[in-house]
């Protein structure tokens, strides 16, 4: 009858419901024998060694198995007396801690022995010192190894349980196989056995593109190779002990990893065809390169990589190994910069490396030194930044690309942008873009893995915003975008951004409708750098978007006319129905439509920013002398108060009583002139049926001779919102990071008005 051997990691066992769910496991009825090998409880092991080394901890290492066992109903208060009486007359006497290191192996075999019986399985506990035997040098003896195994299994039996990580010396001392020393063992008995599978089991689903404490977004590899497993382990990554592959991998043993929390379908197959889909990432530090004169016959294992460099090698070892390495190659001249302390990043699997070197460079990295591979590449940089590496070439070779997205601003729009970001999150499975944080005043969050948009809390700083958006910077990823929802921004701000290679939404005016010559810096910063300014925030949502498409078909425009302020087109549309002045206003800013400190929007000069935004997108200068602007004079209305009011209603009640209506209205020429004043236009005008808080626009071009008309909310946060989420689905496509999210653009749930997906970058 067919073997199978299932080992099972501390992280399995770390507590009863651990216990149980192996016990489960292992204890139902199956059409082959099963042998199942077991570590320690999860930090049982470390306990033993700080007992040895420092004298202390038994009562607590006591109690915990205890309570393990009450938890289990077992009762075994006479076994733990008898263990830790002894251990601790070990440790009063002196003893070497090696003889003891493997008991937490003993104590899980035992308890899982116990409950097993308790549930009514058979099972036979064997003791794996008497099983796996080790030569003079600490190598498997496995002549004696294959007697002892074969000898011990045998009969009917259908459920064997033994200790990992323990074996024996020639003379029959108790030795460890090393730390995981359990996948070892597991591999060790399974190969004498012949079984036909190997399962080893942790909390893990399987092998991860990269160490889940550093990429906590790290993907499963459902296939891997023997070889490249043994490379991981050998690397030191922890995934399997780094001498577990090669027993299994030289009898075409299938080996599977799981998670015993999750055992149906998440893990990893390991067999010698597999299919890598996706390349895994690690990283070490204190390394160092030997450099040799001449070609060696045999490379020494302690080598981790090898490189051509002009007329002679370099070879990547660690710093500890460094002298073994050298004395080994001593006849080819080796030498080494003791100095240089370098730290590697290393990929297994397929991978163009040249990808990860070009990000390294672009931030400043010293001393590349790579390797092309087939199967395996790797990059040596000065330094210790192995945490960095990790991220960075987690980021370049195995996700999808990201858009990298850093908002400023902590505010009402902020907050709709980040409802925004959710309801895509809804809609779409796979995310193209990653919120690194959001940045305020006296508040912030800033995550380099990525944030949720639903769930983050802020903390307390004293960083400027270039010192975040510096920190964004070095957070690996060819594509980065900064949202600003601020009101305070400055053309300096954006140009040194924009140099930086940052794609740029704004829903600012004041940088784009200032002075020419800092326009001019922008459309050139843009034009060197490769990157791009999106304004649709500044607008209302779709208009500017619409007319930028308008334009890029070749028309140009004879003349706009209408309402480009959703602020005016709301507050007269509530004047015309007999509301007071006084009372909208504090409306306003009370539900953030309006900025309790500034009445520059009240006055116009927020439509007029937009006027100069749209002339300058259609080619305009608009310059002071091609601008006639006459604000909302409230002071010829009296002081603010019940007077300003009525003087106020009597303006628009003679405007009704002829059949007009007051609003902000403006207009652009075909010359790029741009007039904007509060007028009186007929009802009968299209431009009047703006709905309250609308943006109304009618635009004839030179080739069609009927009016085009554009319109779209354009007051609050979520109007401005909605235009900077349309910029960033905009931004996503010009990059090439939509294709994944099926198709885009419909609508904001917050706004029954269609978005089409045009650039709207100046």
């Amino acid at each position: 009858m067919s073997f199978e051997v299932h080992k099972y990691g501390g992280s399995s066992l770390a507590n009863a419901s651990g216990f149980l769910r192996v016990s489960a496991a292992i204890g139902r009825p199956k059409p082959h024998r099963v042998l199942v090998v077991v570590s320690a409880p999860s930090g049982v092991t470390d306990a033993i060694i700080q007992l040895f080394e420092q004298g202390e901890g038994i009562q607590s290492l006591a109690g915990r198995l205890r309570q393990l066992s009450n938890d289990l109903g077992l009762t075994l208060e006479t076994y733990w007396d008898q263990e830790f009486q002894k251990l601790n007359l070990a440790v009063c006497e002196g003893e070497r801690a090696d003889a003891w290191l493997s008991r937490g192996e003993y104590w899980s075999a035992h308890l899982l022995h116990c409950l097993l019986q308790q549930q009514g399985v058979a099972a036979k506990l064997l003791d794996s010192a008497e099983l796996i035997w080790l030569d003079d040098q600490g190598r498997v003896d496995w002549t004696s190894t294959s007697d002892a195994v074969t000898a011990a299994i045998s009969g009917p039996q259908q459920l064997w349980l033994a200790q990992g990580y323990v074996a024996s010396s020639p003379q029959g001392a108790r030795r460890t196989l090393g730390r995981n020393g359990s996948d070892y063992s597991a591999s060790i008995v399974a190969a004498v056995l012949k079984a036909t599978k190997l399962a080893i089991w942790s909390d893990t689903d399987g092998v991860l593109t990269a160490d889940p404490d550093q990429i906590p977004h790290a993907e499963r590899i459902p296939e891997i190779s023997y070889s490249a497993l043994d490379r991981l382990a050998r690397l030191g990554t922890g995934v399997v002990h780094p001498q577990s592959v090669r027993p299994v991998m030289d009898r075409g043993i299938p080996l599977s990893l799981g998670n015993s929390y999750r055992p149906n379908g998440f893990g990893s197959v390991v067999r010698a065809d597999a299919h890598q889909e996706k390349p895994v990432i690690t990283a070490l530090t204190d390394l160092g390169l030997i450099r040799i004169k001449q070609p060696v016959n045999d490379v020494p294992d302690l080598v981790l990589g090898v490189v051509q460099q002009g007329d002679h090698l370099e070879l990547l070892v660690k710093r500890a190994d460094a002298d073994a390495v050298l004395e080994t190659v001593a006849q080819a001249g080796g030498y080494m910069d003791l100095n240089a302390a370098r730290s590697a990043v290393f990929a297994v699997g397929r991978v163009d490396i040249s990808v990860l070197e070009a990000a390294l460079r672009s931030k400043g990295f010293h001393g590349l030194v790579s390797h092309q591979g087939e199967t395996e590449s790797w990059v040596s940089v000065l330094g210790d930044h192995a945490q960095v590496l990790v991220s960075l070439a987690h980021e370049c070779l195995v996700e999808p690309d990201h858009l990298q997205v850093l908002v400023l601003g902590d505010g009402a729009t902020a907050a709709s942008l980040l409802e925004g970001f959710t309801l895509y999150q809804q809609r779409y499975e796979r995310l193209p873009f990653r919120l690194l944080g959001v940045i305020g005043d006296r508040e912030s969050a800033f995550e380099p893995q990525g944030m949720d948009p639903d769930e983050w809390e802020p903390y307390e700083h004293h960083q400027t915003v270039t010192q975040w958006v510096r920190r964004a910077q070095i957070v690996g990823g060819r594509h980065k975008v900064l949202v600003d929802t601020r009101d305070n921004a400055t053309v300096a701000e954006y140009v040194g951004w924009l140099e930086q290679g940052f794609d740029l939404v704004t829903a600012n005016m004041a940088p784009l409708a200032g002075k020419w010559s800092d326009y001019e810096q922008l459309l050139r910063v843009q034009q060197r750098h490769q990157v791009r300014v999106y304004t649709e925030g500044t607008g209302a949502v779709g208009v500017l978007n619409r007319l930028r498409s308008l334009l890029d078909t070749g028309d140009s425009i004879h003349s706009i006319r209408g309402v480009l302020c959703g602020f005016h087109s709301w507050l007269w549309s509530r004047l015309l129905k007999g509301e007071q002045f006084s009372d909208l206003i504090m409306e306003a800013r009370e539900t953030g439509l309006l900025d309790p400190s500034s009445s520059e929007t009240v006055r116009g000069f927020g439509a007029l920013q937009r006027w100069i935004l749209i002339a300058r997108m259609c080619g305009f200068q608009a310059m002071n002398h091609h601008i006639r602007f006459k604000p909302f004079d409230l002071e010829s209305f009296g002081p603010f108060g019940s007077m300003m009011d009525s003087r106020i209603q009597r303006f628009v009640e003679h405007a009704v009583e002829r059949g007009c209506r007051p609003t902000m209205l403006g207009s652009l020429a075909s010359d790029g002139q741009i007039e904007l004043s509060i007028e009186e236009i007929p009802e009968s005008d299209p431009v009047s049926r703006a709905a309250p808080g609308d943006v109304y626009l009618e635009l004839r071009t030179q080739r069609l001779p009927s009016p085009i008309i554009l319109a779209g909310p354009g007051l609050g946060p979520d109007a401005t919102a909605a235009g900077l989420m349309l910029d960033i689905v905009n931004l996503l496509e010009k990059r090439g990071l939509s294709q994944e999210c099926g198709p885009l653009g419909g609508s904001d749930e917050r706004f029954n008005v269609p978005f089409e997906l045009d650039s709207c970058a100046f």
